[in-house]
């Protein structure tokens, strides 16, 4: 990595920080990540919906979490019971991935900053230097530090649960399906994010002076490093499906048709929490590598002023980022996806208690018989009111759910040459804690 070293993107000088390799490709790890969930276990990638949902089963009592215990009278409430309860057990181990991939950043920072030719995470902005020299955490100067920390993630929190849903959710996700609501949602956050941070600072911050720095090409040895959790997700996990859906044998009696299927179940199971934790783990290092992680890299690109533009100091990696994850996701839906979705809809008209056939269906149909995608196309104000309060809190932070989520985890585990790593972790818990709270209190609007 070096600084101070312009670069030019479509006729406009573009911040030095400008990485559109690296961007583009760790885009196209996020779209992986979003088909291999959504064609293994039809669920739609979104983080602030798992963690919420993850927080829900923390603080509430087993009996609360529990699905209603129910005699089922087809075939479809028993998919519909085993769908809502696999969808909880992703959630909490999708963002255990992600807090894994945090860990194993924050463990091996140095190398894998050297390799990837960038930086992974932001330093200590020099106006918080104050915080490790001399005065202690719950000093007055800190409590001023980390306070925003609190308002923003609070923000965040209440937002994404209002709005059903974030960056991942709505801007990934949505848009790649075509979603009305989450175009609505995209460019109500958006705007709403890139005027707050305009307001707050109409210059560069110290933050993004401070990780200012040109990005070098990454090793092809540490990409190929980044991709080992897509070949378990991607490769091994439907080659050992495939495997254990062999076809019944001639003369195989009722009892062991039972066993073989009992035998299926548990292994689609298995391979759903398999899938769900190495999903989480992939799109954490493509956070990593997109410099999603890093708030400068976020506001740099919300610098969307036309003087910031002239100045050279905004950087347009993102709009890479949704090139390798937006387009990758729409071509992946439209083309192995919905063909499904609808043949198996077309299912369900026809014969209310029959069930589709397992090609109509997800990989893991054992484990999740059903295609969790949204189909609302109403905008309310719910929509509305958590789009703005979400854009609030990312244009002033430049934090979404995943990127926190990476970054807590990359605090309970850093490097040890990390002299500030107490400040971190102060600052990640405040906005996770926050954020958990901010989605709770949302949860009873």
């Amino acid at each position: 990595m070096t600084t101070g070293t312009t670069t030019s993107f479509l006729g406009l000088t573009a911040s030095p920080a400008f990485s559109p390799v690296h961007s583009l490709v760790g885009g196209l790890m996020l779209a992986s990540s979003v088909h291999g969930l959504l064609g293994h276990l039809g669920a739609v990638l979104g983080i602030s919906g798992f963690f919420h949902t993850t927080v829900h089963s923390l603080v509430s009592s087993p009996a609360t979490d529990a699905p209603a215990e129910k005699h089922a009278i087809s075939p479809a409430d028993d998919e519909k019971i085993q769908s809502e309860k696999t969808s909880r057990i992703v959630a909490r181990l999708f963002t255990v991935g992600l807090l894994t991939g945090g860990a194993i950043f924050g463990a091996f920072k140095l190398p894998l900053e050297a390799s990837l030719g960038t930086l992974l995470f932001d330093p200590i902005a020099p106006s918080s230097w104050h915080i490790t020299k001399g005065h202690g955490l719950f000093s007055l100067e800190s409590v001023r530090y980390l306070f925003p920390a609190f308002v923003t993630g609070s923000l965040v929190g209440v937002g994404t649960k209002l709005g059903s849903g974030c960056t991942s959710g709505h801007f990934l996700c949505g848009l790649s399906r075509f979603s009305i609501r989450s175009l609505v949602a995209t460019a109500t956050f958006f705007s709403v994010a890139v005027a707050t941070h305009l307001s707050l600072h109409a210059a560069p911050t110290l933050l993004q002076k401070a990780a200012t720095a040109h990005p070098v090409l990454p090793t092809a040895s540490s990409l190929v490093l980044l991709q080992l959790p897509a070949l378990i997700y991607a490769v091994i996990v439907p080659a050992l499906v495939q495997r254990s859906n062999g076809k019944a044998s001639k003369g195989e009696d009722e009892d062991e048709e039972e066993e073989r299927e009992s035998d299926r179940r548990a292994m689609h199971e298995q391979a759903a929490k398999v899938t769900a934790f190495f999903v989480g783990l992939h799109f954490a290092f493509g956070l990593g590598l997109t410099g999603m992680l890093r708030p400068s890299k976020v506001l740099g690109f919300l610098a969307m002023s036309p003087s910031r533009i002239r100045a050279g100091s905004w950087d347009p990696s993102l709009a890479f980022v949704a090139l390798g994850g937006i387009v990758p996701s729409s071509i992946g839906y439209f083309t192995t996806i919905k063909p499904r979705i609808d043949a198996a809809a077309e299912q369900d008209r026809r014969s209310k208690n029959a069930t589709a056939d397992e090609g109509n269906r997800p990989l893991l149909y054992k484990a999740a018989p059903r295609w969790r995608v949204p189909t609302r196309k109403d905008i309310d104000w719910k929509l509305l009111t958590g789009a703005t309060l979400f854009g609030l809190g990312w244009g002033a932070s430049g934090f979404c759910p995943g990127p926190a989520l990476v970054g807590l985890g990359a605090s309970l585990l850093p490097s040890p040459q990390d002299s500030d790593a107490m400040v971190h972790l102060a600052k990640s818990l405040i906005f996770t804690l926050s954020m958990a709270a901010g989605g709770v209190v949302a949860g009873v609007l």
